[in-house]
């Protein structure tokens, strides 16, 4: 039953969005931008800070080479 519900809301929530871009379309506003997913799931994921490098404050910042 459960699989049953989720497969209609997925259902309903993509006749939503295709109901939403015919109403934008008719009122003549650009089409909704398309979103990529956040990466928070990845973020969640906890690594070693061995993994990612040392971090090295200052290193980032430009390096001036010639003076005028």
């Amino acid at each position: 039953m459960i699989l049953q519900l989720r497969a209609e809301v997925a259902g309903l929530r993509a006749e939503n969005a295709a109901l939403k871009d015919e109403i934008r379309r008719l009122k003549g506003l650009p089409p909704r931008p398309t979103l990529k997913p956040s990466g928070m799931e990845q973020s969640s994921k906890r690594s070693s800070p061995a993994a990612t490098g040392p971090k090295r404050r200052g290193s980032s910042r430009a390096i001036i080479t010639e003076e005028r």
